[in-house]
């Protein structure tokens, strides 16, 4: 090779060595005072939120739980109020009044008999 060529060759390998390195500058990106503030604001939002939903919860189950048991206890009083209405019916037979009368010594005196109605 001449020489010419030697030191044109060699030029070129300088030229690509050089276009390959390039300096990388790392960027540091700091999070600023305001930015901190709007991520602290909207945290506190999502929680207040999450507490708010978590307390309505609570309260909506404990109300469901108080309806159940009245809804229970309704039930309960209103078989009660059955069997008494049927006892009522039961001990206010006509036929079981006038033999309870004739046990304790009255009589039927059919003159001094009133029939009373409820609607008056």
């Amino acid at each position: 090779m001449s020489q010419f060529a030697h030191k044109h060759q060699h030029v070129e390998e300088h030229h690509q060595s050089q276009d390959v390195r390039t300096v990388k500058k790392r960027i540091h990106k700091r999070i600023t005072l305001g930015e901190k503030c709007i991520m602290f604001m909207i945290l506190a939002i999502v929680v207040t939120t999450a507490l708010f939903m978590i307390s309505n919860y609570a309260t909506i189950y404990g109300q469901n739980s108080s309806i159940d048991t009245l809804e229970r206890d309704i039930a309960a009083q209103q078989e009660r109020n059955a069997g008494l209405d049927l006892q009522v019916a039961e001990l206010s037979d006509p036929e079981r009044i006038l033999h309870l009368a004739q046990e304790h010594g009255m009589e039927l005196n059919e003159a001094n008999v009133q029939v009373v109605t409820g609607n008056e």
